[in-house]
């Protein structure tokens, strides 16, 4: 194991892979918020996103465009210099995040609180076209198949959420979302709520999370100091020649 790159400095989050083997992250260094491109090399060397100061890293499509959050607004920007960044929406009053790019670059799915709760949202960028609400009982953490032609979703519930799949391949090719299975309140570890908190095999079969896990601390309630222990040690030690 080593470091992504040793050049990042400061705080760094890991929050997208595209087949093209770059990695976007966000740094927070000095109470400065950037996202950054790197690759999988200790020795790459980190490319700052231009105009992205004050946005977090999101998605990496393959094709070279960055969903960030900023100011509750998500943007995209195109990699490249001197590329100023397009706002999907510019209320103050909706929260969006979560983004997530198909695999072929032409629809951005995420998490809106437009309706007053979190709901899954895609639309087609860079248009034409309006924004789509797929889920319809509450959704967050949209994920698409590496495959492509199905989208992953959480679903909130009174016990449990559920992990729920539709085909989408357009507004008008799309099947409405079913259940595949539940998972328990708190079953995955939520580092940020900005990120989905799993992420879906290349296959579209299985599902990656990290589970949280309550640690039982054992307090100490007694300490032995030992003296002359050198001396003690001493004589079980055989004699050097």
């Amino acid at each position: 194991m080593s470091r992504i790159a040793e050049s990042l400095k400061g705080e760094v989050l890991v929050t997208s892979w595209s087949r093209q083997d770059q990695i976007a992250v966000q740094l927070v260094d000095e109470a400065r918020i950037v996202a950054a491109l790197v690759r999988p090399d200790v020795t790459s060397p980190v490319t700052i996103v231009d105009g992205s100061a004050g946005y977090w890293a999101g998605a990496l499509s393959n094709n070279g465009q960055l969903a960030a959050m900023g100011d509750g607004a998500l943007a995209v920007f195109t990699i490249g210099p001197a590329a100023a960044p397009v706002k999907i929406q510019a209320s103050t009053t909706v929260l969006e995040t979560q983004p997530a790019w198909s695999p072929d670059g032409r629809w951005l799915a995420y998490t809106s609180t437009t309706t007053g709760r979190a709901e899954v949202y895609a639309r087609p960028f860079p248009g034409p076209g309006d924004a789509i609400m797929l889920s319809s009982n509450g959704g967050s953490g949209p994920v698409w198949s590496p495959n492509g032609g199905e989208l992953f979703y959480l679903e909130p519930g009174e016990s449990a959420d559920r992990m729920m799949a539709m085909r989408f391949a357009s507004a008008s090719d799309r099947e409405k979302a079913h259940p595949l299975f539940a998972v328990p309140h708190d079953g995955l570890y939520r580092g940020t709520p900005l990120l989905a908190p799993y992420a879906v095999a290349p296959d579209g079969q299985s599902f990656y999370g990290v589970r949280p896990v309550a640690r039982t601390v054992t307090p100490f309630r007694r300490i032995s100091l030992v003296f002359n222990w050198f001396e003690d040690l001493q004589g079980p030690l055989p004699a050097a020649r």
